[in-house]
């Protein structure tokens, strides 16, 4: 059961064109995860920054998902089923075309994706990204410590992901570190993340199990 929250109207349908389900990994994707677990929040500090080149030139749509587009998302993964995620909750940087940049939150249920919000023209800068539910069941979106949406979900995450995902294989990225990467379990606590790293290679190195630098390059 969902209930709308404090801070707006709970959003039923996806306000921009998206498929039901969300776009497949891609070749260039890397992330850093936890699992097996009763998880019900997840913390990291990420600068947000442009990609050096090959954004794609546009025409650019008002949708924050358009086609060739660069995600960094953080997600609670709360079902599986038949071998994908049905049942998400999203909070991430998307990088478009012409320079386009922004926060989405977001979450799916019965796997069909419901956007609930973006933030256009967002800092370039080092910021702050939380998800966790309170102890009365509802879940909050928050970055740099500023709630962008709470929703009552009583329900907790299996597992909690930080990664990257490209729809632009002409894109070159810088390296991003992705780090005090964080978590609670069963509303306790927050602890350090302990996570494995997905796809690491030349372009996704390990600092450390609560850390990690990712880039989009030539080769990679």
């Amino acid at each position: 059961m969902f209930v709308a929250g404090v801070v707006a109207t709970l959003v039923v349908q996806s306000q921009f064109a998206l498929a039901s389900a969300y776009p497949e990994m891609r070749d260039a994707d890397a992330w850093m995860y936890s699992q097996g677990g009763e998880h019900t929040g997840a913390y990291q500090r990420r600068v947000d920054a442009a990609p050096l080149s090959g954004q794609d030139p546009g025409p650019c749509q008002t949708s924050p998902y358009g086609p060739n587009s660069i995600y960094y998302p953080m997600t609670m993964l709360i079902t599986l089923g038949s071998g994908l995620w049905v049942e998400t909750i999203d909070l991430g940087t998307g990088h478009g075309c012409q320079g386009q940049r922004y926060w989405y939150w977001a979450y799916r249920v019965n796997n069909v994706w419901r956007h609930i919000d973006a933030e256009w023209n967002i800092p370039l800068r080092e910021n702050y990204f939380d998800i966790h539910r309170l102890r009365d069941g509802y879940w909050r979106w928050d970055v740099n410590g500023v709630n962008k949406y709470t929703m009552g979900w009583n329900t907790n995450a299996r597992d909690v992901s930080y990664g990257y995902e490209s729809y632009n294989s002409a894109a070159e990225t810088p390296w991003v570190t992705y780090d005090l990467l964080q978590k609670t379990m069963n509303d306790g606590p927050w602890v350090n993340l302990n996570g494995s790293l997905f796809g690491e290679g030349p372009c996704a190195v390990k600092i450390s199990s609560n850390a990690f630098q990712q880039r989009q390059a030539p080769g990679c």
